[in-house]
């Protein structure tokens, strides 16, 4: 059965975080001039579908190479919460909804269906609230939540309150933003995604693939 690639194509002048330096790809060397065809990159750390290392938001944090390749694979479950209207997903929207024994979460919002990470930057996007970030960091530990994913360019809405980053990374749980699931069903599914391997960086870019794990 095939694969969702979940993630951001990378091109010229893509989406990226207000902040963070703009992506940039431009020709370095040419078929023609020099023998073989080189695209010079310049992004931040935190472009496209990408992952969030402890060290991004805490100070005493690991970079994204002290993670588990493991946690990165195995069983996920997508949640569907595109009919959540308000602007952060709370405890109460994930309290009878994430399944019991749940490793990886993506969670799927109206993000998805707006379609926005293929739109201009707007903050007018659905984050995880502080309590939400909370509830699920809770739930980490052996045999507990490994991994939380989402579908715009941040986990939190912009603003100054970093505690759904900081509850979730300081409870050892990976962060996994700038997810494409508009065409994902909810359900149970095989993830993959790794992140470069940079030495102690802040975060990564990443490639995600997802691989239902029941006929659709």
């Amino acid at each position: 059965m095939s694969y969702y690639d979940i993630s951001m194509p990378i091109k010229d002048r893509m989406l990226s975080w207000p902040s963070d330096p703009d992506v940039s790809l431009k020709p370095f060397k040419t078929l023609e001039e020099k023998g073989s065809n080189v695209t010079e990159l310049h992004a931040g750390t935190h472009f496209g579908t990408h992952i969030d290392a402890p060290k991004h938001n805490l100070a005493d944090g690991g970079g994204v190479d002290s993670y588990d390749p493991e946690q990165f694979i195995g069983k996920a479950t997508v949640l569907d919460l595109s009919e959540v209207t308000d602007p952060e997903i709370s405890s109460e929207h994930l309290a009878d909804a994430v399944p019991e024994g749940t490793e990886r979460l993506l969670l799927k919002t109206r993000n998805s269906a707006q379609r926005l990470l293929e739109k201009p930057f707007t903050e007018d996007y659905v984050g995880l609230s502080a309590d939400g970030a909370k509830w699920l960091a809770q739930r980490a530990g052996t045999g507990g939540l490994k991994l939380v994913g989402i579908d715009y360019l941040s986990i939190q809405r912009r603003g100054p309150d970093s505690t759904p980053h900081t509850a979730l990374l300081g409870a050892g749980i990976a962060i996994v933003e700038g997810l494409f699931l508009t065409d994902v069903p909810a359900g149970e599914y095989e993830l993959i995604c790794l992140p470069l391997r940079i030495a102690d960086g802040d975060g990564a870019p990443a490639r995600a693939l997802l691989k239902p794990l029941k006929p659709s």
